[in-house]
């Protein structure tokens, strides 16, 4: 990986690293955050002033970096939710840790994040160094220094990035990257060469288009953390036709762009319009990325890996929708109770809902003569409205009827064996089509 995409910038921006006090008694410091601009190049770090009171001038640096940035034209160079765990300071040497979604960033994105810390910290009095830890690894970034960012050979503009596409598998189950390596100079945009190669669709035969036949690309540009993509017509007069394509169309957009660092989440629009219904979908506010929707191709899963369907609620909290998702197994768990406990603790997306109450616990899942009881915790007698229980009990079964030989689902709350009698479904007349998403 080369950093020279940030010299001459950089070069510049470094001699006007400094604190400045005004005439009302507030200090200036200086916080570096990545340049956005009507199509975001991702190449070039630039500082924001802040004005404070607070004598505490690297702890106020270090909270307002990793809050993010006040001006829409700068974005973050970290994952959602990086904090701060502690730092200290030894001999001028800054020694910071931060949080678990730091392990999110590798390449140049990782390398702006590093430099974004490196240059608030020692654009301060008496920081000339900072190392880097991050909370579960053993080992540190760093040291490192400003000068480290403009030592080298060569003053060239451009930087190598290795970039994730999303695309559908054959079988229309998940959506896989594909990568990319692209030379971006300072005058590039990552959000549109993103933007350009979903158009263009996948070079690798197991994966298929991810959008609709014949949509075009008319904008791609960030506000913020958001993403804005706009398509053509036949974005929406092609739509899929199924609620699992409709998933895969939708995510492979959103995950794509939800890649490249300080971008959370993905508006997209047809002919500058908001789509407030795509198949089942709203496409009206942006959408973050799903892990869910994304499968691993076989030669990386490990032996324990298993491919289930579960049964969440739709888009409209009225029906059930499957969702082919990966779980894992061990020796003291049926893979019955697995894709169960995964379907209650899914997190909502805009393509499915979790119908179970927060706090409903999986108790047990016993599968005996053709029959699964399952046991929940008595939070699951939260749920009042009886149309939307049996949504959820529906939910259950449906997953548990996926699998061969189960012919009946009993459902009791913990506690209520032996006081009243199970909620009882069966396969043989568990066939109301208009239940299910198509």
């Amino acid at each position: 990986m080369r950093k020279r995409g940030l010299l001459i910038t950089l070069v510049l921006l470094m001699l006007l690293c400094s604190c400045k006090t005004g005439g009302t008694g507030k200090q200036s410091v200086q916080v570096f955050f990545i340049g956005s601009g009507p199509e975001r190049t991702g190449s070039m770090l630039v500082s924001e002033d802040i004005n404070t009171q607070n004598p505490d001038l690297l702890g106020t640096a270090l909270e307002h970096l990793f809050a993010g940035p006040d001006s829409p034209s700068l974005i973050s160079p970290f994952p959602a939710n990086t904090h701060v765990v502690s730092y200290t300071v030894d001999k001028e040497l800054l020694n910071i840790e931060v949080s678990p979604e730091y392990r999110e960033l590798d390449g140049i994105d990782k390398t702006l994040a590093d430099y974004a810390v490196t240059l608030t910290a020692c654009s301060l009095p008496d920081i000339s160094a900072v190392t880097i830890r991050v909370t579960g690894i053993p080992y540190a970034t760093g040291p490192l220094t400003a000068e480290d960012l403009v030592s080298g050979e060569g003053e060239s503009d451009q930087y190598e990035k290795r970039i994730s596409i999303y695309f559908p598998d054959a079988d229309g189950t998940f959506i896989l990257p594909e990568y990319r390596i692209v030379t971006i100079g300072q005058e590039s945009s990552l959000v549109r060469f993103v933007a350009d190669e979903l158009v263009n669709g996948p070079s690798q035969p197991f994966l298929r288009e991810a959008l609709p036949k014949d949509t075009k690309l008319l904008s791609v540009n960030t506000e913020g953390t958001v993403c804005t993509v706009d398509f053509s017509q036949e974005f929406l007069t092609h739509r899929p036709e199924t609620a699992a394509q409709e998933r895969l169309t939708v995510y492979s957009i959103v995950n794509s762009l939800s890649s490249l660092a300080g971008i959370d989440s993905v508006r997209i629009l047809v002919e500058g319009r908001a789509v407030n219904r795509y198949l089942y979908m709203s496409l009206d506010e942006p959408i973050s990325k799903s892990a869910e929707v994304v499968g691993t191709p076989e030669s990386s899963q490990s032996s324990n890996t298993r491919t289930v369907t579960i049964y969440p609620a739709g888009p409209d909290g009225k029906s059930l929708t499957a969702l082919t998702t990966t779980v894992t197994v061990d020796a003291y768990q049926t893979l019955e109770f697995v894709a169960l406990d995964k379907l209650i603790r899914l997190e909502s997306s805009a393509a499915y809902s979790n119908p179970f109450p927060s706090g409903v616990k999986l108790l047990s899942a016993v599968v005996y003569n053709h029959i699964c009881r399952v046991s929940l915790s008595s939070e699951f007698a939260l749920i009042r409205n009886p149309d939307l229980r049996e949504l959820a009990e529906k939910s259950i079964a449906a997953t548990l009827f996926s699998f061969d030989g189960i012919q009946e689902v009993q459902i009791i709350m913990d506690g209520a064996a032996g006081t009243s009698s199970p909620v009882r479904l069966f396969r043989s007349i568990f066939s109301d089509i208009g239940l299910f998403l198509k």
